[in-house]
C-alpha cells in the first residue's frame, strides 16, 4: 500500500526537487505579505482615530502577544498564507485582525 502511495506521488516529488527556488520563491513573498499585513494592522492601533474610535476594546491590547503571533505566523508558512487570505477576505479590517491578534 505505501509502495503504491510512493509510486503515484514521485512526480510530485520531483517537480518540488526540480522547481525548489519556486517554492522558496512562493515562501519569501507569503512571509513578507504576513509582515506588511501585520505592520500596517499596528499602524492603525496607533492612528489616533482608530484607537479613540475602539478604545474599549484594545485597552488591553497585549503588545508581546502580538508581536508573538506576528512571528509565528511570519515564519510558519501555512500560517502566513492563512493570513493574507483572511486579510484579503475581511478586506484589511484593522479591527477584525487586531482583536484576534492582540
Amino acid at each position: 500500500m505505501l509502495d503504491f502511495f510512493v509510486q503515484e506521488t514521485y512526480w510530485l516529488y520531483e517537480i518540488i526537487v526540480e522547481h525548489s527556488w519556486l517554492f522558496s520563491i512562493i515562501y519569501f513573498s507569503f512571509s513578507l505579505a504576513n509582515f506588511i499585513i501585520f505592520v500596517h494592522h499596528e499602524n492603525s492601533l496607533r492612528d489616533i482615530n482608530f484607537f479613540i474610535k475602539h478604545v474599549t476594546e484594545f485597552y488591553d491590547f497585549n503588545k508581546k502577544h502580538y508581536r508573538f503571533n506576528r512571528t509565528i505566523c511570519t515564519f510558519i508558512l501555512p500560517f502566513a498564507i492563512f493570513n493574507v487570505f483572511l486579510s484579503l477576505f475581511q478586506n484589511f479590517n484593522s479591527y477584525k485582525f487586531l482583536k484576534r491578534y492582540g
